[in-house]
């Protein structure tokens, strides 16, 4: 593990990283970023091309198809102009705070384009709203030119509130670093997994990015993915009760 830093991102053998987007995604309100990074890893496609080793994450091996794993992984577009970050156990603040801002260190010596996080918004509205409602996505950046950008496509900025945890580390070390940073903040309900929120995320980033992503099967399924969350997320949350990770935005 490298001395200078408590985490160490282990590229695979033969990786490809071409100026790439940087996806972040982690487990939060409404599962809203692990449920868009798993979706557009599962349909895009894409391989395994690094994972993150730290000593303040719990001792965890994901299993999928009888092969262990570590429970953050980075995977990769063939071209390398997409690399998403995926955690698998919500974080430890201490972890939070040394994987983002490892990230954007990583980030910027690969001269990423944007280091892009998603993440679940608790909303009033969208627990009193009809359960077909779409999904309002706000969101905020380091970057005027990408506000431009995302303003162009009906997004509107999040104005007031308070961000903590992973996505408050990725916008205040990519300030520092001068690594363009976006966060997209997706209304959903506050305690339970919502795939119609990631969807409304995923319909933002398939147009920005052109991820040329059916979000069909996602809307459809809405219901089975929401219970297969769930499920997770209480089996990942015992082996993280301690920690105490407070919810990463408030408005």
């Amino acid at each position: 593990m490298d001395a200078r830093s408590a985490v160490n991102i282990v590229e695979s053998r033969g990786a490809r990283f071409n100026k790439p987007y940087v996806l972040v995604g982690v487990p939060d309100i409404g599962l809203v970023g692990l449920i868009s990074s798993s979706y557009i890893v599962e349909h895009s496609k894409m391989k395994e091309v690094g994972h993150v080793e730290t000593e303040s994450l719990p001792q965890v091996v994901i299993v999928h198809g009888s092969t262990p794993l570590s429970p953050v992984r980075l995977y990769g577009s063939d071209d390398g102009r997409l690399v998403v970050l995926i955690s698998e156990i919500p974080l430890p603040p201490r972890a939070s705070f040394e994987i983002g801002s490892e990230i954007e260190v990583w980030a910027k010596a690969k001269g990423a384009e944007a280091v892009i996080g998603v993440t679940g918004l608790p909303s009033n509205e969208r627990l009193e709203s009809d359960e077909n409602a779409k999904p309002k996505v706000y969101a905020v950046s380091t970057s005027e030119g990408i506000m431009r950008e995302i303003g162009g496509l009906g997004v509107k900025p999040f104005e007031e509130g308070l961000i903590t945890g992973m996505y408050a580390t990725l916008i205040n070390r990519g300030k520092l670093l001068g690594v363009p940073n976006l966060l997209l903040l997706a209304e959903s309900y506050p305690e339970f997994p919502d795939p119609s929120a990631a969807a409304s995320s995923l319909e933002l980033l398939n147009s920005m990015l052109g991820l040329n992503l059916d979000l069909k099967p996602l809307i459809e399924e809405s219901e089975e993915i929401r219970l297969r969350m769930r499920d997770m997320m209480r089996r990942t949350q015992m082996s993280t009760s301690q920690a105490g990770a407070p919810p990463s935005v408030y408005a």
